[in-house]
């Protein structure tokens, strides 16, 4: 900086606090390996915004079982929402006529579990 500039110090020294703070909880997430999983590239809680914002997370919830072997997807009422999952990533077609449960559909389902049973404790 110019000695000429007229500069905002306190909030300068707010914002290089902050970004101190940051970097070290990201270097601490790095040092124990605790950095949050991405499915499909995004956090769990992104995942799981996403699809309340389709109408899509209780149907994915309610049909994890039938997911987990093979969800037929042919039916009118569901296809659109099977075909949602499938641009998510979270199931992918096995045949024309059924769908399954993808590694990071199975994670998200297990991580929405976990969540579901902390919220229940509480």
């Amino acid at each position: 900086m110019r000695p000429s500039t007229q500069s905002n110090l306190p909030a300068l020294a707010d914002e290089i606090a902050r970004l101190s703070k940051e970097n070290a909880e990201l270097r601490g997430q790095l040092a124990t390996g605790i950095q949050e999983e991405k499915i499909n590239g995004l956090t769990f809680l992104e995942l799981k915004a996403v699809l309340e914002n389709l109408d899509l997370l209780d149907f994915f919830n309610k049909n994890k079982s039938q997911f987990a072997e093979a969800f037929p997807y042919h039916d009118p009422t569901t296809r659109s929402k099977v075909l949602e999952l499938i641009a998510r990533g979270l199931v992918e077609r096995k045949n024309t006529m059924y769908v399954g449960l993808t590694d990071g559909g199975r994670a998200f389902l297990n991580k929405l579990e976990a969540l579901q049973l902390t919220e229940k404790r509480k």
